[in-house]
């Protein structure tokens, strides 16, 4: 009796945990509050429930969990050699519990059928609040506060998150039925148009790169007529977009500016001031490498970057370099980079040795725009 009520306490956790990791990939795109609640939960359930002890084997010596538990360690050690203030130190190290939902999710991703379910959620949750943008864009939606901060300020984390859906649904297509091939075509033609409709360049630059592995995914190497088409389809429908065209030829205006001295603003004829987000990156960019001259082997410490940046420039510092690897460097020097690196490789190079399966394609998938989207900002600060 007691092993019978064992097994059914372990279904229910292992069933919980996995409605926790599912509702997180969910959530993901919707908002920081509900993905950090979601993922708690998970974490707890993963600890308390004794999941993480009794399904040590699928952790314990693998070779990611060196350079990940040294990234997790690291903004703590990091408080003792930062010279920011301990409350600002303290908010970035404790944001490295984001790095143990990767030991949650091994939990759960084990069987290929619930991580397809687990990344179905992602792509469920980012189909929603693209279809919500895409009405408001259009008004057919009212924009409310929640959208208004969305537009502005989430757009770019945003954007790459509907390139990472067109690359997993490129993979899902291979096995697709003719009917769910179609319906798969129109969902990835209305994320590819929702990229175009969106300011995050970023995401143009990684659906520009990352277009002929999307395609040969889908059909092949041998067929490259298809593959042909699709990448003049995508182009011609970036190409047709004002607001990518209006985007990309604001770089050379906006890097002429900061070259003549203007880096935060620039005023229009009507005499209203925009924001330059070029030279406001380039500024940063600036800061960062001379933090880093200053401090090379283990950087500012937590929280340094701003602090630095504020000696630099009183009341102007910035949290963050708009670049995760400058802000690794900035904060961590060279043992940062190291092990960003270190943890960068080994799961690449996982990853790779298994690309034609679901496991290492989506593995694929999220990186290789997340490393392209760090160029331009710093998305190891936050939640994605």
């Amino acid at each position: 009796m007691p092993i019978t009520e064992n097994t059914q306490n372990n279904t229910f956790f292992y069933q919980a945990l996995a409605v926790c990791v599912c509702l997180t990939f969910f959530t993901l795109p919707i908002g920081t509050a509900l993905f950090t609640t979601c993922s708690l939960s998970a974490l707890a359930i993963w600890l308390l429930s004794g999941i993480c002890y009794r399904d040590r084997a699928n952790w314990q010596g693998q070779n990611w969990l060196m350079p990940l538990t040294a990234l997790i360690i690291l903004p703590w050690l990091g408080m003792l050699w930062t010279s920011a203030p301990l409350e600002q130190s303290f908010k970035l190290a404790v944001r490295s519990h984001y790095w143990l939902f990767a030991l949650v999710s091994v939990a759960v991703m084990k069987p290929d059928c619930s991580l397809r379910s687990i990344l179905l959620c992602f792509i469920s949750g980012t189909t929603l609040i693209a279809m919500i943008v895409f009405l408001s864009l259009h008004g057919f939606f009212p924009e409310t506060v929640y959208l208004h901060k969305f537009l502005f300020r989430y757009y770019l984390t945003f954007a790459l998150f509907l390139v990472i859906s067109l690359l997993l649904l490129a993979f899902f297509y291979k096995t697709a039925t003719w009917p769910r091939k179609i319906l798969l075509i129109a969902l990835m033609l209305f994320l590819a148009l929702m990229i175009t409709q969106l300011k995050g360049r970023s995401a143009y630059l990684s659906l520009v790169l990352l277009s002929p592995w999307l395609f040969i995914t889908m059909f092949g190497r041998r067929r490259l007529i298809p593959v042909l088409a699709a990448l003049l389809l995508t182009f011609a429908l970036m190409a047709s977009s004002g607001t990518v065209r209006e985007r990309i030829a604001l770089i050379p205006k906006e890097i002429k500016l900061y070259q003549s001295g203007v880096s935060s603003s620039y005023q229009l004829p009507d005499g209203s001031s925009t924001p330059s987000s070029i030279g406001l990156r380039l500024m940063m960019w600036k800061d960062a490498l001379k933090i880093i001259q200053q401090h090379p082997l283990i950087g500012a410490g937590t929280a340094g970057y701003q602090l630095e940046t504020n000696k630099i420039a009183p009341g102007q510092g910035f949290s963050q370099p708009h670049n995760s690897y400058l802000y690794i460097a900035a904060n961590y020097g060279l043992l940062g980079i190291g092990l960003y690196g270190w943890l960068l490789f080994v799961t690449l190079k996982r990853a790779w040795r298994s690309r034609q399966q679901l496991s290492g394609n989506s593995i694929l998938a999220f990186l290789s725009v997340i490393l392209i989207g760090s160029l331009t900002e710093t998305h190891i600060h936050s939640a994605a």
